[in-house]
């Protein structure tokens, strides 16, 4: 995940960097709505075999099918316990993961430009 600041040009970079960070650990993050999973679903369903294949794309298109049972597999996902997942997500599980991928030592800062 990537967060990005423009600066503008008199601003302290260390000071935007704090602040940057202070913004992230402090959002709360809203339980999602019934289209927020259907975009999820929508994005990444034939991706990770969350969402059935239509035939037609099967006749077209088994390399995507294929690709798409080898990332889950690899990715450690089984498309259906994640598809149930889905209708269970709320704010609180959302705020968990962003505390995890947002935690001390797992980011890193980039400057540039001046």
């Amino acid at each position: 995940m990537r967060v990005i600041l423009t600066l503008p040009k008199k601003a302290d970079p260390a000071e935007a960097l704090l602040r940057l960070m202070r913004f992230v650990r402090t959002s709360t993050v809203p339980s999602p709505s019934a289209f927020d999973v259907l975009a999820v679903r929508n994005a990444f369903g034939f991706l990770l075999g969350i969402v059935p294949w239509p035939p037609d794309a099967l006749s077209t298109n088994i390399y995507g099918y294929a690709f798409s049972l080898g990332r889950a597999r690899q990715l450690g996902i089984e498309p259906e316990a994640l598809d149930r997942q889905l209708e269970d997500l709320s704010g609180a599980t959302l705020k968990a993961a962003a505390g995890r991928i947002f935690a001390d030592g797992n980011s890193a800062v980039v400057i540039a430009g001046r």
